[in-house]
């Protein structure tokens, strides 16, 4: 079978001792100097070989092998490959840098789910470096004394700042203490992705200490009075979940920052998605929206089948593990009644723009894709049905073939391929957007069939999140 003239246009090129988070870094990632090192060449399986020539004539050959690849730029992805499992809770290796420091600076808005993975991956990362984050009910107040001859870890609560409030997860009480202690204590410990393995350290009421690296803390409502400028930070992650429309979101860069991406998706910025469309970024877009972690995983899988055997129609179901939005008991909810019902007892059907989304992020299926989710009682990772119809007369021997030398190939790192018998559980931590089952998978006919894929639409999502981040950074250098 022929594969798409897309699925062999990604040429191999030789891999250059970078961060951990890009393995495999294309043409273009490598314009990022900071992120090189001249001194050694590293195999896919983290073998240096030294190369016996000096630096300055692998600065000089390194350079021109980016004017000769130039026309390779257009292929840049910013993608973060990391292994399968276990991210999250593991400290990575050491990595070699350079010695400037061109790191990407980044501020979250917003320290919910995806706020406090967003910062977490970006700690093994060394291509991003967090310099700010705004929380708007971090208050100075409720900041505590940190006593240094003890764990740095633990506060010690000043007795003056006493009290009670609600906090942005609805908790409601928080005495003798700082809200943003808690915050560190969220970061350090989390149910699904286990205890951060680095080092956090409470400096001062408006400052963290993350693995030796200074984060300012604020505590602003409105967007526009954080002063990002000031910290240095021209990226900003809006992940509130409130400022989801351009007019909204443009409030940050009143503050300072450059460009703003919303980590869910927009009624009106554009939206990208890391494999799929992030080529058609423009330096001129300020706000963007890194669209859903369900878009995330749909997307990819199908952008393949259709660029391979077109799709016709589809119908898509997530079956979605449940989110902070819904209600741990049954609870009151005006617009979505079922929703409003306790979310550890019942599977609940829901809405989801996420397959109509993918219209925008591949016009060509635009109108093509529809679909809804089901809420179910897990605590994260969740799986993409696909079902659809396609254009060319294909087995599902066929399909799967496709899928698996994208996976290898233009969309390693994103888009994952396995026929192992695995559940949910076996995707906790994996950093990819959309792994595809071949074994779940079943075809009706040469043209209708339904394809299973999973994804960790925590942690997956907020590797994306820094991808785009990164990418419109390296866009942002080029011009």
């Amino acid at each position: 079978m022929a594969f798409s003239c897309l699925l062999r246009s990604t040429p191999a090129t030789p891999l250059i001792e970078a961060s951990r988070s890009d393995l495999s870094p294309s043409p273009c990632d490598r314009l990022k100097v900071s992120s090189v090192s001249f001194n050694s060449l590293k195999s896919i399986f983290g073998t240096s070989v030294p190369t016996g020539s000096s630096s300055s004539q692998l600065t000089c050959l390194y350079f021109k092998l980016i004017l000769k690849h130039f026309e390779l730029f257009r292929t840049c992805s910013g993608r973060s490959i990391q292994p399968i499992k276990a991210t999250a809770t593991e400290m990575p290796p050491p990595v070699l840098k350079s010695q400037a420091d061109g790191k990407t600076k980044i501020g979250i808005n917003g320290f919910g789910r995806i706020g406090r993975l967003v910062l977490r991956v970006a700690t093994f990362r060394d291509d991003i470096d967090v310099v700010a984050v705004n929380d708007p009910f971090i208050d100075a107040k409720y900041m505590a004394w940190v006593n240094p001859t003890v764990n740095p870890f633990i506060v010690h609560p000043c007795p003056e700042n006493r009290g009670s409030r609600s906090d942005f997860f609805g908790e409601l009480h928080i005495g003798y203490g700082a809200f943003w202690e808690k915050g560190a204590y969220m970061f350090k410990y989390d149910s699904t992705h286990g205890v951060f393995n680095g080092t956090i350290m409470v400096l001062d009421d408006s400052t963290l200490e993350i693995n030796g690296k200074q984060i300012k803390i604020t505590s602003k409502r409105d967007p526009a009075e954080i002063p990002w400028g000031d910290f240095g930070a021209e990226y900003v992650v809006e992940s509130s979940g409130i400022f989801t429309t351009v007019e909204k979101a443009a409030a940050h860069k009143k503050g300072g920052a450059k460009k703003v991406v919303i980590s869910a998706p927009s009624a009106d910025a554009p939206m990208f998605v890391i494999g799929v469309n992030e080529k058609t970024y423009k330096p001129s877009m300020d706000i963007v929206s890194n669209a859903s972690c369900t878009t995330n995983c749909l997307a990819p899988l199908a952008k393949v089948v259709h660029e391979e055997f077109g799709i016709v129609e589809g119908l898509m179901t997530t079956v979605h593990a449940t989110t902070a939005t819904q209600k741990t008991v049954d609870g009151p909810s005006r617009k979505d009644w079922r929703g409003g019902r306790g979310a550890a007892q019942n599977i609940i059907p829901s809405s989801t723009g996420a397959a109509k989304a993918v219209g925008k992020v591949l016009p060509e299926l635009n109108g093509k894709l529809t679909g809804m989710a089901f809420r179910v009682p897990t605590s994260n990772v969740s799986v993409v049905d696909l079902t659809c119809r396609l254009e060319k007369s294909a087995s599902y021997e066929d399909v799967k073939a496709a899928i698996k030398y994208a996976s290898e190939g233009p969309l390693m790192g994103i888009l994952g391929y396995t026929d192992d018998d695995v559940v949910s559980n076996d995707f906790l931590g994996d950093s990819r957007s959309s792994i595809f089952d071949a074994k779940a998978g079943i075809g009706l006919s040469a043209s209708f069939m339904k394809l299973i894929s999973w994804y960790d639409n925590e942690w997956g999502y907020s590797n994306r999140v820094l991808d785009l981040i990164e990418h419109m950074a390296m866009v942002a250098a080029y011009n």
